[in-house]
Order: C-alpha cells, then sequence, then structure tokens
C-alpha cells in the first residue's frame, strides 16, 4: 500500500523541503520510504514500502516536456478504450501510465481506471493541482484549503502536522 499528501501554494511561493517532511511524517503508516518532489508552488510526497518497484509505480515524477507532475497512491487498472493505446500501467507503473495517457480531458481518463487510488496531477508552471480518488471511496482524500494554501492527504495526521495549520479539524 501507499499513502500521499500534496501542498499547493496559491500566492505562488516555491514550496520548501521541511514543509514536505512535515506532511510525510503523518503518512509513514505506509511504508518505510518516500519520495519526495517540490517544484515552484507544488509540493508531493509519495510514501511506500521502500521498494524500487514501488517508487517506480506511484512517482511522484514529471514529464519534461509538459512539466505536469503525477503521483499515485494505490493501485489502479484501465478498463476503458484509452487502456488499448497505452502500455500496461502493472508493468510501467501508473503514474508513468497516468503521464503517457494524460489528455486535457481529464474526466475521462479518471472514468476509465478502476481500482483503489487516490492520485494527484500538478502543474506547477500555472499552479495548479488536482486530487482524484478512485470511484467508490476506497481510499479516503483529506483536505485543507485556505487563502494561502492547499493541502491534500491520504491521512487527516499529514494534514495537521503542516505548521501553518492552527485550525481545529472540520469533519
Amino acid at each position: 500500500m501507499s499513502g500521499l499528501a500534496c501542498l499547493l501554494d496559491r500566492r505562488g511561493a516555491p514550496v520548501r523541503e521541511r514543509r514536505i517532511h512535515a506532511l510525510d511524517d503523518g503518512i509513514a503508516i505506509y511504508g518505510a520510504s518516500s519520495t519526495t518532489l517540490c517544484d515552484g508552488p507544488v509540493g508531493i510526497v509519495v510514501r511506500h514500502d521502500g521498494s524500487d518497484r514501488a517508487r517506480h509505480c506511484h512517482g511522484p515524477i514529471k514529464d519534461r516536456r509538459t512539466g505536469l507532475v503525477v503521483a499515485v497512491a494505490g493501485l489502479f487498472c484501465p478498463v476503458g478504450p484509452s487502456s488499448v493505446a497505452g502500455r500496461d500501467p502493472a508493468r510501467i507503473g501508473c503514474a508513468r501510465w497516468l503521464l503517457e495517457q494524460w489528455t486535457s480531458v481529464v474526466t475521462r481518463l479518471i472514468d476509465e481506471i478502476a481500482g483503489s487510488f487516490t492520485l494527484v496531477i500538478a502543474e506547477p508552471a500555472i499552479g495548479k493541482l488536482s486530487v482524484f480518488r478512485d470511484h467508490l471511496g476506497d481510499l479516503k482524500v483529506y483536505h485543507h484549503l485556505d487563502h494561502r494554501q492547499l493541502i491534500a492527504a491520504t491521512e487527516a495526521g499529514a494534514i495537521l502536522r503542516d505548521p501553518v495549520i492552527t485550525a481545529e479539524p472540520d469533519e
């Protein structure tokens, strides 16, 4: 299993790694190893079992050509028409598969995958962060949104560890 946490600074300020490490502590239950990416106003951490296969599968990874960043917690498989055109996510990793399949019609692509997942698609150049979860809500997504930031994570504890959070949780 894997977990993730992500942060978008809505003012456009660069996200510092120490903030991402604070979020990482909140998802430590998912495994022994984490992979982080800080790119301008976006920071993402994925926690996994520590194997190279898990890191390869979940990301976060960045497409050098487009700047798009993708991270996945959990696993999915394609069930729609786009799966015919692409490679098998079990072989190349879910995050890599998403980068290869990405189109501007996000909802269509999300509708064409099934499984237990939470995924993040970030476009740091324009300060955009999209967070999705599986259709049945098997993996939860908790979030905090204010005028300064958006934080989302598979565990509420990750959000509460951010030093900027001062409010009590609102269930």
